[in-house]
């Protein structure tokens, strides 16, 4: 590369890198505000709740982080909502639980209920026909078709009480995992339901902060990028010359 398009490719660099510092200054002064603004907001709210009310002895020891960040590269860093993904990955098992069950249930019940065709009642009529009056014939064949419609339907309320049945038990464990699943993870009601309007809003506050953290992330690596770059660059304009 030739020093004139050495030199080009270096003042477009240091262009971006102030530009870059600027970025950096404005999401540390947001930073800064914002958490300047929450601690504000918690002491309001101890006033009004008291100190001891709004303290670490009112945390949950079995908090998790609500939110996460993944970095993939110097310039994709994502800030994530891991309660969401959580409630979404609950949802999908819950789906696979119920499939599981109804399949279970449908290969131990069989295709359904037991059937008898026409063609069948007619061959049991067939057979009782031979060596009996016509008269008897036609009396026996009403009594067994009368017999064969008793046994199908206490067939079917049995097979029919044994789905129910089995569909109360499987949905009891469901609706249970389900509620233990659906508890609420706010920090918020780690100090009452009904908490003081300045310990929900420093919340809020908090919560912005951590998106202007991840920004300042991003602008800090690509801030680094840049200034190797920019010595290598350096380096190849003094060789050539």
């Amino acid at each position: 590369m030739s020093n004139s398009g050495v030199c080009k490719e270096l003042d477009d660099m240091v262009l971006e890198y102030l530009a870059l510092v600027d970025e950096h200054l404005a999401a540390w002064n947001r930073i800064s505000e914002r958490f300047q603004q929450g601690r504000e907001q918690i002491s309001q709210a101890k006033y009004i709740m008291g100190p001891r009310n709004v303290s670490a002895d009112c945390y949950d020891l079995r908090m998790k982080a609500l939110r996460g960040v993944t970095v993939n590269g110097p310039k994709d860093i994502v800030l994530r909502d891991l309660w969401a993904e959580q409630q979404l990955a609950a949802k999908e098992e819950m789906e696979n639980d119920q499939g599981r069950t109804r399949s279970r249930q449908a290969s131990e019940n069989g295709d359904g209920p037991i059937n008898i065709t026409d063609e069948s009642r007619n061959d049991r009529a067939g057979l009782r026909r031979r060596g009996a009056p016509s008269g008897a014939t036609s009396m026996a064949s009403n009594d067994d078709d009368s017999l064969v419609n008793d046994d199908m339907h206490k067939k079917e309320m049995a097979s029919l009480g044994d789905s129910t049945s089995n569909l109360l038990e499987s949905a009891a464990p469901t609706m249970a995992t389900k509620k233990k699943k659906e508890r609420n993870p706010d920090p918020l009601l780690w100090f009452g339901v009904f908490v003081p309007v300045p310990l929900r809003n420093a919340q809020g506050l908090f919560q912005k902060g951590l998106q202007d953290v991840v920004e300042l992330a991003r602008i800090r690596q690509r801030l680094l990028e840049l200034e190797e770059t920019i010595s290598v660059l350096k380096q190849s304009k003094t060789i050539n010359c």
